[in-house]
């Protein structure tokens, strides 16, 4: 049960941290 919350609770978080990634090596290129 405790394995499963975590993996999603991850998941979840781990959306908005690739958009955020993706944002830096954008905005590093477009320089």
């Amino acid at each position: 049960f405790w394995h499963s919350w975590g993996s999603t609770h991850l998941w979840q978080k781990r959306e908005p941290i690739l958009t955020f990634w993706h944002n830096i090596r954008d905005s590093k290129r477009s320089q």
